[in-house]
């Protein structure tokens, strides 16, 4: 889990920097189109009087943290609308001049923002450009190197080489994480270096290999009861087509049409939020068991 550093803003400057309380549902990426740190885009957006502020800056090293996920931010340039009031911001540092430092501070801006995704069982439609919300070309050399590959690095994060990311819930252990991917606690410890495999905390991330794809299914009792298709015991690896008749993921979210009838292949199958879930690799978005064909 890559840590983050915390230097928020004072409440008393929440009137200026994040007024209102936020549920976030959506990421918003920005160049700071300058070549300062992080710790230095987050002291000067708190010490000025400007209605101009970010949740996270990232720079070659770290995370840096001036808002608090559960208040909004202005930078998206939307006035009150989604991007600023229900949108994560990060600030992707040392774009003015680009070179080595930037593009480190990419590679961990896409490794943070999978985390981010994985950990809210988001997928990667979740991930937008500041230029989505206004008219500034903002991430501008994010976007100059290619926003697409800038994508396919997220998802390269969350693929785990086309294995699986656990996000530990309430209660579990190794032990009946590795049974439901039918693999041992010992293989589960020895990918993700876990000296001690008795201490693992409620939102770890735990990577499992490829090469453990039967996945036990959800039990019926999880199942959508409301929902008169019968389920299919999909599994991890299946190949998989959304009906065209299908209007939301599971996150709510309208499907576009251009994403039904093609043939994607199931990354997850199934989690406490959305037991009755399928994660679909290519998009890694959550659609209904029942919305999809097996091809």
């Amino acid at each position: 889990m890559i840590p983050v550093y915390q230097m928020l803003v004072p409440p008393e400057r929440y009137h200026i920097k994040a007024p209102h309380p936020m549920q976030a549902d959506r990421i918003v990426v920005h160049n700071t189109a300058n070549d300062a740190s992080a710790r230095n885009e987050i002291r000067y957006m708190i010490r000025n009087n400007n209605q101009i502020s970010f949740h996270f800056a990232i720079d070659e090293k770290e995370v840096v943290q001036g808002i608090p996920l559960n208040r909004n931010a202005w930078h998206a340039g939307d006035g009150n609308g989604p991007g600023n009031r229900r949108g994560i911001a990060i600030e992707i540092a040392y774009s003015k001049s680009g070179g080595a430092r930037f593009d480190q501070a990419e590679i961990l801006a896409s490794k943070f923002i999978a985390q981010l995704l994985t950990e809210r069982n988001w997928g990667i439609d979740r991930v937008h450009k500041h230029q989505d919300y206004s008219n500034r070309r903002c991430p501008h050399r994010t976007i100059d190197r290619g926003w697409a590959r800038f994508l396919n690095m997220i998802r390269n994060e969350m693929n785990y080489n086309g294995g699986v990311v656990y996000i530990v819930r309430s209660g579990d252990t190794l032990s009946a994480i590795a049974r439901r991917y039918n693999t041992t606690w010992q293989e589960l410890a020895r990918i993700n270096n876990l000296s001690n495999p008795n201490l693992i905390r409620v939102g770890q991330t735990i990577r499992i290999n490829s090469s453990s794809t039967n996945v036990n299914p959800v039990p019926n009792n999880m199942v959508n009861t409301n929902n008169n298709s019968n389920p299919t015991n999909f599994r991890v690896g299946d190949r998989v087509q959304i009906r065209s008749n299908t209007r939301n993921y599971l996150t709510g979210q309208t499907i576009p049409n251009s994403r039904k009838n093609v043939t994607y292949t199931i990354h997850q199958v199934g989690t406490a939020r959305f037991p009755n879930g399928i994660l679909i690799r290519e998009i890694m978005s959550w659609v209904n068991r029942a919305d999809l064909v097996r091809i």
